[in-house]
This record gives C-alpha cells, structure tokens and sequence, in this order.
C-alpha cells in the first residue's frame, strides 16, 4: 500500500504536508506538489510549470494544475493506496480520479478554499458551499481544529453529512532531542518565523515595537514573502533586528534556542483568522517558550490558562499599547520558570503521544 500526498503549495510553505507523510503512510509515500520553479525534485514530484507570471498566466497555470492532479492519481495510485488531497484545488477533480481507481480518499481541508483565495464575498459563501459539497463524497475528511466546524456553521453550511469529519491538529512532529537549551541573555529576544506578508501578522507593529524601546530587545525574524527585502534592510541599519532568511522545519528547534518570546500575531481583519489553528502555538508548548498574540484567535482561553501568553492589538501603534507589552513582558519574565513547568506538564498530558494515538485511531485505520 502506498499513500499519495497532493498539495498546490511547495513542500516545505507547509509542514502539515510533511506529516501527513507520516500519518498516513505504511512505510512508502509519494507527496505532489507545486514548487515555485516547477518540475520534479528529490522529496516530491511537481507541477512542471513555475508559479511565476501575469494573473492571466497564473489563471491559465491554475487551470493546467487541476487537470495535472488527477491525471497523478490516474498514473501513480492502484486499488489499495490512500490518496489525501489537502486543498479544494486538488480535491475537486482529484476525488473523481480516485473513484476510478478505487483508493481509498482523504479530503484534509487544511484552509478553507474562499478564504486563502478569493476576495468577493458572494463568491466565498458560494466556494464555501461547493467545498462541503465535495467533502461529503469523500472516504475520510480532516480538520485542523474543532474551530472549523464553527467557520462553516457561521456560514449556515452544515458538515453533519460529511460522513467521516476527523480533528488532526497541527501538532509539530518533535521529540525531546530537538530541543536545545536556551542560554540566559542578557538582553530579551522576540522571534517571529513565518510568511512575511504585509498588514497581517503584525511584523510592522513589532518592527516599531523594538526600535522604539531603544535597544531594550532585540529581533530575530526568519522566513520569506513580501516583506522579505524591507526587512533585510532593516536588519542592516539596525544592530537589534537580524534576519536569517527562509527556513525548513528541521531548524525550527533551533530558532526557538535563540529566542524567549515567539510572536504568533493573528490580525483581526482577516476573518479565517478567527478559526486559525497555528503552528505556533503547539510550538510555543513544546519549547516552552511563552507567546505574543492576538486576541481573536480559538486558542486564547488555553494560553490563558496556562499563563503563557501575551495578547497583544497590533493595530494601535500608539505608546501606550507597546507601553503595555514591555510592561507585560517583564511580568512574564518574573514567572519564567512556573511557566516552563507548566508547558512541559502540559505538553506530556496532552501531545507528547499525539501521533502515536492518531495511528491508532480510525482516521488512519
């Protein structure tokens, strides 16, 4: 039995991606994706043409790469593999491929289609609509948050007839041994790893939030996106930012060696961010590292809970508001090690065997 992965982003924009490669295999995997250059490489075989080019390009490749994903399915799967699809892009003409041939089919609606996609709003409810309807065919489908559930019922789109609907959180695959010791410093630092985009993850506020304390933090930022040459700039002209780049998930315990506060800010503006289900905040658990984030997000109560956050409104640039976040910091900082214990206890209750209770379960059965 062979599982086959398909994915319309680059393998490493998506670590969920890497774990459904583990999740669902039997030992022999083959994951499909589309890189940015295009054609195949060592980990995945791609879409042979690159993201690149005019919006009537990038439509015409869009196209292309719908008809290529079931065409994958038709070559690649046989009568008793798994094929998980993990957007609508893929699922739409994949699912119909994987009837032919009879594999078992897995619909992982990692993002919901209408909101990482299109901005019309009568076309969303309508995305919305057609996503559901096609859950409902498949063999198995998967979420990564029970929050999900609420992003469709708020829409008045009923899932209770998609027939399997399973929660696999984006739970991070590490192990004790990926996680280095984090020295004492001097001077406190914040790191933010991700997608540099532009008004939505609040790196602008924190950018002003460090410059404007005088040297009293310092910034460590890795990733790549839009922002990624602005901030390259910024690094060189001030000796408190420093910017490492784009990354892989094998660095991120790493990163998180080199940092005491992990910046997980979620803009309110954005609505699929009130169902978000960030990897951050598995992170933040893991290497007991406390959080800086925003308050529309489903995972606050837990954060709260356990003490080890910072809600934050990116949006209000004005003294006060960072005034506030210096403030809580410190407050954080006096209780550094009760919160290391607690994200430890709470990391070996609830995700320490996340994986192996998901292998066991019926979703992987």
């Amino acid at each position: 039995m062979k599982t086959h992965i398909f994915r319309s982003l680059p393998l490493k924009a998506d670590s969920r991606t890497t774990r459904n490669q583990q999740i669902f295999s039997n030992g022999k995997s083959q994951t499909y994706t589309w890189e940015k250059s295009g054609g195949k490489t060592d980990s995945t075989i791609s879409f042979p043409y690159s993201k690149s080019g005019g919006k009537l390009q990038k439509g015409i490749k869009f196209f292309l790469f719908s008809i290529w994903v079931p065409i994958q399915v038709l070559k690649h799967a046989k009568k008793s593999d798994k094929v998980v699809f993990m957007d609508l892009e893929t699922a739409a003409l994949g699912l119909l491929a994987a009837k032919i041939k009879r594999t078992e089919s897995i619909f992982d609606i990692v993002d919901p289609f209408a909101q990482t996609k299109i901005k019309s709003k009568t076309i969303q409810k309508l995305l919305d609509k057609i996503e559901i309807y096609i859950a409902r065919h498949f063999d198995k489908v998967i979420i990564p948050h029970q929050s999900r559930i609420k992003y469709y019922s708020d829409r008045g789109i009923s899932t209770n007839r998609i027939p399997k609907m399973h929660i696999i959180e984006n739970v991070p695959l590490l192990q004790d041994g990926n996680h280095p010791k984090k020295p004492n410093r001097e001077i406190i630092t914040i790191g933010y790893f991700g997608t540099l985009d532009n008004e939505s993850r609040g790196i602008e506020w924190l950018i002003e939030f460090c410059k404007r304390m005088n040297g009293k933090y310092n910034l460590l930022i890795a990733g790549g996106g839009a922002m990624q040459n602005k901030i390259q700039e910024l690094s060189h002209s001030n000796t408190n930012i420093e910017f490492l780049g784009p990354y892989s998930a094998l660095q991120i315990p790493e990163l998180y060696s080199k940092i005491d506060f992990t910046w997980a800010y979620y803009t309110p503006k954005i609505e699929l961010h009130k169902y978000a289900a960030p990897n951050k905040f598995y992170e933040h658990i893991f290497f007991k590292t406390p959080i800086i984030t925003s308050s529309c997000i489903p995972q606050n109560k837990e954060i709260e809970s356990l003490g080890s956050g910072i809600k934050v409104n990116a949006e209000d640039f004005s003294a006060s508001e960072m005034e506030k976040l210096d403030r809580l910091i410190s407050e954080i900082q006096s209780k550094k090690n009760e919160i290391h214990n607690r994200l430890e206890i709470h990391w070996k209750e609830n995700y320490e065997i996340y994986y192996e209770t998901i292998k066991r379960s019926e979703v992987c059965a």
